[in-house]
């Protein structure tokens, strides 16, 4: 049996500088982690070899440049329905600081992954 996480769609066509390939993509839903009600928002994790982005359908809800990221962890944190699952928590700074929670398989490899690429 799959789980929500495993439903992956067809990537979009994003747009890329010069130089930047994509890495990974899966589906994956996120929480700004701001209010006192989550707010998830189901969509795609696109990774590249400068930026992390979410696409919901065709338009891009956040992107984060890898070198803005001041903080990466993963955490266990309340999900869809109650349930607690390890999430990837990032937080960045570019006119301000920011922060989201990612609901995504195996947030450890894309932690792994993302902090290889900052090296």
């Amino acid at each position: 049996m799959k789980s929500s996480l495993d439903l992956i769609r067809v990537p979009v066509s994003l747009p890329m500088a010069e130089g930047e390939e994509e890495i990974k993509t899966y589906t994956a839903s996120y929480d700004s982690g701001n209010s006192v009600f989550s707010s998830w928002k189901l969509g795609n994790l696109h990774l590249t070899t400068e930026r992390l982005l979410f696409v919901q359908v065709r338009k891009i809800l956040f992107q984060i440049n890898l070198k803005d990221i001041q903080k990466m962890e993963i955490v266990k944190r309340r999900w869809i329905l109650g349930k607690k699952v390890k999430q990837l928590y990032i937080r960045w700074e570019n006119s301000r600081v920011r922060n989201v929670y990612i609901a995504v398989k195996n947030p450890q490899i894309w932690e792994e992954i993302i902090e290889s690429l900052r090296s």
